[in-house]
């Protein structure tokens, strides 16, 4: 049996999971409710098979996940079957990985802390881009400045023509259509999502942009690793510019009120935001972009920015940290963030080695 299994292998992160996991000689199944797709990209690759997979049969789940080594999760939106997988892999007994970036169900999973921890299970979660890369730029940037009274800032930028799938569209809905926790002031503090508007520059072609708070699971997760931090927050921004508008008119319509609402929009968004990236005012790069800001208390500040595909972005810390695990990378059992990983600046070497390059700048007072 091929020792780690890649659910949603067949979707944009999941598939650029499975072909660095597999070029690195280890063997892979890809399952997927798309066998036809992860057939497909089985057979370019080596020591990979494929498996139709519907994650909504619990027993057809666990059933998949018996006796691998790892289960990685790429299966969106997270909200909806984060918290079911990760159930599944612990019953089994098995190790999991994810790359889960709405908040909510970042709460579900930090909740089944004591199940994992009684079943001998690692379960990392929010192993991605934002989180996961932002996380671990963060905790970089704290061990630089100081905790005590420093101030995380996490800015992310996505575009119409980068990342599609139905899958990130509805994360986006969810992630602005509610109030959302940030850390302020010491303490976690829910706050009105597209509040927060801050102009601030990410790495080109994205420029300056007037970025918002978004539902993301950084100022839940990094506070827990450093409790002595005065804020931590979350802010995003769509390209093209005119996103906005379009995502702003249907929550005040109140068409993205409940789940399936949100599902409905989401299929309907999707048709129109790859035209959009093309008709905007700016037309939207297939790129996406990160920036970590980190302030300490005497005024010395860290910022890392970087802009690649998200599908790298979000599948390569993913898939080094699983490379790490089958390499005896030990873990205790629970559940883990990335902020915590033990390696911190290890998984940022292995990126600069697949050209993926984050600036670094420092001010000092």
């Amino acid at each position: 049996m091929h020792e780690v299994l890649v659910i949603g292998g067949a979707g944009d992160m999941g598939r650029r999971m499975v072909e660095e996991l597999a070029t690195q000689g280890i063997t892979v199944t890809i399952a997927d409710r798309r066998y036809d797709a992860a057939r497909q990209i089985a057979l370019r690759l080596p020591n990979t098979d494929a498996a139709a997979l519907d994650v909504d049969n619990f027993a057809s789940l666990r059933q998949a996940i018996r006796g691998r080594r790892l289960v990685m999760n790429a299966v969106g939106p997270a909200y909806r079957y984060a918290e079911k997988i990760a159930w599944a892999a612990i019953l089994e007994k098995v190790g999991y990985v994810d790359i889960t970036d709405d908040d909510d169900a970042t709460v579900r999973l930090l909740s089944l802390d004591p199940v994992a921890r009684k079943q001998g299970v690692a379960v990392l979660v929010g192993m991605g881009w934002t989180p996961g890369l932002a996380n671990l730029l963060a905790a970089k940037g704290i061990k630089q400045v100081g905790e005590k009274g420093s101030h995380v800032d996490i800015t992310w930028g996505g575009s119409a023509n980068d990342a599609v799938g139905q899958a990130v569209v509805e994360h986006v809905i969810h992630a602005v259509n509610r109030q959302v926790p940030m850390w302020l002031d010491f303490s976690p503090t829910l706050v009105p999502a597209l509040a927060g508007i801050t102009p601030i520059a990410l790495p080109e072609p994205f420029g300056e942009v007037a970025a918002y708070y978004v539902g993301h699971p950084e100022p839940i997760t990094i506070p827990r690793a450093f409790p002595e931090l005065a804020s931590v927050t979350c802010r995003g921004y769509l390209l093209p510019d005119e996103l906005q508008s379009l995502v702003r008119a249907v929550l005040d319509l109140g068409w993205a009120r409940e789940p399936l609402q949100v599902h409905g929009m989401a299929e309907l968004l999707g048709l129109f935001t790859a035209v959009l990236g093309h008709i905007g005012q700016k037309t939207a790069p297939a790129l996406s972009a990160l920036r970590v800001d980190v302030e300490g208390t005497n005024g010395n500040k860290v910022t890392y920015r970087t802009v690649d595909t998200m599908a790298r972005m979000t599948a390569l810390p993913a898939a080094l940290a699983a490379i790490a695990i089958i390499g005896g990378t030990p873990l205790p059992a629970g559940v883990i963030t990335p902020e915590s990983w033990p390696d911190r600046e290890g998984i940022l070497a292995s990126l600069a080695t697949r050209e993926m390059d984050i600036e670094e700048s420092r001010t000092q007072a």
